[in-house]
């Protein structure tokens, strides 16, 4: 399998070719990786003021949601009720930033 990163055979990453597909640090990129034969898929995580953790690049949400201001200005509530899909298309209007489940049980 090619390398969505380095073009090298090799594991395949998938939200860089995704991400060309859906907005991304989204389910539906997520997902699109997946339907593209990704062999893992990579996000950015950051922390809302009340210490959820977040998938998205940015520290501001202004460029990939219709909100705006710093994430770790922001509850996860207020996180959770941004449109992160509008800005790239209508077709994903009402797509939520995905919140990162811990699986561990410690």
């Amino acid at each position: 399998m090619r390398s969505a990163v380095r073009g090298q055979e090799g594991l395949c990453g998938g939200t860089p070719r995704a991400s060309a597909h859906a907005p991304e640090n989204t389910m539906p990129a997520f997902e699109e990786a997946v339907r593209l034969g990704a062999d893992y898929v990579e996000t950015d995580l950051r922390a809302t003021r009340d210490g959820a953790i977040v998938c998205i690049h940015d520290a501001r949400v202004d460029r990939t949601t219709t909100g705006t201001g710093l994430v770790s200005e922001l509850t996860v509530d207020e996180v959770r009720r941004l449109d992160a899909g509008s800005w790239f298309s209508p077709s994903f209007r009402g797509v939520k930033i995905p919140c990162w489940r811990s699986s561990s049980t410690s």
